[in-house]
């Protein structure tokens, strides 16, 4: 390619063809072999024929990018390189970045299939939000200014464009220019660089797989997929990144008067797609039940009103990077029920019923220990899905108090307190939606539902005779009767916060 520019000959340029095959970009072969034909017709008939052949197997490879709804002046950049329609190129991915003055770019990634047309629609956006940028070189030169690979105008240059980084660089006759940097355009503000011209005495080409590689020079992001630009002799360093790869970092050596091409192929991140690594997790939850069920012969004899409560639960958790997990669960649950009990009786020996009425104040309170299987995923507002299970280790308190009337018309008051055991089998469905405050603190909210199922059900057992009397002339000592103080199976609905910490 150097020798075509001093003199352009049929075998520099079929040279040039050969080696550009061979180093895969085929549709700048496939330019070059119509260069070759087109500009030297006394081609001697062999290497026409040869240029022929190549031409038709090149054509099957190379496929074309239609661009629709650009705007008068639009700059067409691929893969870092400014085109001009009709756009060829190799088959496979590549990326489109459409520039107009007054626009916002339009950048998109492209498959194109050999001897087939991809259509691209652009949609430009009008720049209603932009800083400008002032480009000069320093000695007075006029010198191509380059805007983010694409050719703006020459020095001294002032133009719009959105605001963020963009990457600048001169351009001038033989190897003078500037290597690229990269200014910050700020809104409403006007950005000036004066860079000084000098003598780029290497060459450089990158050449990144995949083509949507994002390559940076020296630190100076220039830009997606290939790129071609003069540098100063020496050290620099070269890296390239995108998403589902490991990132890539060389130094590359360049000597004066050479040029180097640098293939950079990107090996696939194995942990891209396996989401999170597996972590281990505690969380603290607590809530507020509200009992949908609580039952009982107590409470279907009176008045009950609706149960609440506590439920404080610690977690351990090992999840997956899939984000299923299983925990270890420890808590502890409160829950407390009024019942009023008109017309409520006392039994004595041998005697009519005492009549009156009776205020239960039920407690039932114990430890809950299980397991859960959960499924937890999300960014910035992670959902947490849990299923629980286990068991519950407590007792049911009953305070029963109330005014009672003997046979002989004596009222008295009744002050009596009863524990019995409460073991129950529980399953707990449970939905949270939480918000990160840290990489690893969440804090979130949620609705559990507790479905308990008794293995010892909670009795009153009359263990304490009460005496109906308050002056010690009544009907002697009289009993309640065995109730139970809560149902077989009990629902509680409990809303309530949590936070969570990842290790």
């Amino acid at each position: 390619m150097k020798s075509r520019e001093i003199l352009p000959t049929s075998t520099n340029t079929f040279n040039a063809a050969v080696a550009l095959r061979k180093a895969k970009r085929f549709d700048e072969a496939l330019e070059m072999y119509e260069a070759l034909l087109k500009e030297f017709p006394d081609t001697p008939p062999s290497e026409k024929q040869v240029a022929e052949r190549e031409m038709e197997q090149l054509r099957a490879s190379i496929g074309s990018i239609e661009i629709e709804g650009a705007v008068p002046r639009a700059k067409i950049i691929v893969d870092g390189r400014e085109r001009v329609p009709p756009v060829r190129v190799a088959a496979g991915a590549h990326t489109v970045r459409v520039s107009a003055d007054g626009y916002l770019p339009f950048e998109q990634r492209v498959d194109v299939v050999g001897g087939q047309s991809t259509h691209v629609k652009v949609t430009l956006a009008a720049l209603t939000a932009a800083g400008r940028l002032s480009v000069s070189e320093q000695t007075g030169k006029s010198l191509q200014v380059i805007v983010d690979n694409a050719a703006v105008g020459k020095t001294p240059w002032e133009g719009a464009l959105a605001p963020g980084e963009h990457t600048v660089l001169l351009r001038g006759e033989g190897n003078v220019g500037t290597p690229p940097v990269r200014p910050n355009i700020t809104l409403d503000q006007v950005v000036t660089l004066s860079l000084l011209a000098e003598e780029l005495g290497a060459s450089i080409r990158i050449d990144p797989q995949p083509a949507s590689t994002m390559v940076a020079v020296d630190g100076v992001v220039v830009g997606r997929g290939p790129w071609q630009g003069r540098l100063r002799p020496g050290n620099h360093e070269i890296s390239a990144s995108s998403e589902g790869f490991l990132p890539w970092r060389r130094t590359v050596a360049l000597g004066k008067d050479a040029a180097q091409v640098v293939p950079v192929t990107l090996e696939r991140d194995p942990n891209f797609l396996a989401g999170p690594r597996p972590a281990f997790v505690a969380e603290l939850d607590s809530a507020l039940p509200i009992g949908a069920a609580f039952g009982g012969e107590v409470s279907d004899a009176g008045s009950a009103g609706v149960p609440l409560g506590l439920h404080a639960v610690l977690r351990g958790i090992y999840q997956l990077g899939s984000g299923f997990g299983a925990g270890l669960d420890a808590g502890y649950l409160l829950a407390f029920q009024s019942v009023t009990t008109e017309g409520a009786s006392l039994s004595p020996k041998g005697l009519p019923a005492n009549q009156g009425t009776a205020e239960d104040s039920l407690r039932l309170s114990g430890l809950t220990l299980g397991a859960s299987g959960q499924w937890h995923r999300g960014t910035e507002w992670p959902v947490t899905a849990r299923l629980g299970a286990g068991v519950f280790l407590g007792s049911m308190n009953d305070a029963r108090s109330g005014p009672f009337t003997t046979s002989g018309g004596e009222p008295y008051v009744v002050n009596v307190e009863e524990s019995s055991a409460a073991t129950y089998l529980y399953v707990a469905p449970e939905l949270r939606i939480g918000r990160y405050l840290t990489k690893a603190l969440e804090v979130n909210a949620g609705v559990e539902l507790l479905l308990m199922s008794a293995l010892t059900q909670p009795k009153w057992r009359d263990r304490t005779p009460v005496v109906t009397s308050s002056t010690g002339r009544g009907d002697g000592l009289a009993s309640f009767g065995e109730r139970t103080t809560a149902s077989s199976f009990m629902m509680l609905i409990a809303p309530g916060f949590g936070a969570r910490y990842t290790f």
